[in-house]
């Protein structure tokens, strides 16, 4: 932007300094936007030029891991091999045992996977007499609490009498010792009470 521009836009009356603030802030404001634009120009080539590394450092590593396994011994190779079998053997019996505990814990509606994944291993017997034990000892807690619940529930005396009644309750001799405004208020508050009396 120009002087001239400036001055179109403010009109005759425009001071120098008002002429010089605006083309300053324009200056400015455009410095400002041409350093972003150089920035995110070197970003997105920085970028470009990781991604490009990231995959010439893969096709390195998986051109290493081939010559390391066709430099191996033929000892070296059965190794390998029992050992990745080894792995999935593990991983397999770990997932059955998952499920044979998942299954054996549903019996009492336990699902949390956090409880089920600390009782799992790749011990599959194990696993199964840890989630059994577990469930042998909420079916005892189950039958303890009902048993108890039954116990107290047969003692309980559910009969009305001086010691379990309420002496809350209004009796006639109650309302007819209450001054006027009471027994009034009582009336009205209680009248289904009132009439029982």
């Amino acid at each position: 932007m120009t002087r001239d521009e400036v001055m179109q836009i403010l009109g005759e009356g425009a001071t120098d300094e008002q002429v010089k603030a605006i083309l300053d802030k324009f200056h400015e404001k455009d410095s400002e936007l041409r350093s972003a634009k150089e920035n995110a120009t070197a970003l997105a080539k920085a970028q470009a030029d990781l991604a490009k590394t990231q995959a010439e450092l893969n096709t390195a590593q998986s051109q290493l891991d081939k010559i390391n396994r066709d430099n191996m011994t033929e000892q070296e190779k059965i190794e390998a091999s029992r050992k990745e079998a080894e792995k999935y053997v593990s991983d397999s019996k770990k997932l059955y045992a998952k499920a044979k505990a998942t299954e054996i814990l549903a019996s009492v509606g336990i699902t949390d996977e956090k409880l089920i994944n600390s009782l799992v291993s790749d011990n599959v017997e194990l696993t199964e007499a840890n989630a059994n034990i577990y469930v042998e000892n909420i079916k005892n807690i189950k039958d303890s609490v009902e048993k108890q619940t039954r116990e107290s529930l047969s003692t309980a005396d559910l009969k009305p009498n001086a010691s379990n009644s309420s002496n809350d309750g209004m009796t006639w001799e109650k309302f007819i010792s209450l001054n006027e405004e009471e027994q009034s208020r009582f009336e009205q508050e209680h009248p289904e009470e009132f009439a029982n009396l």
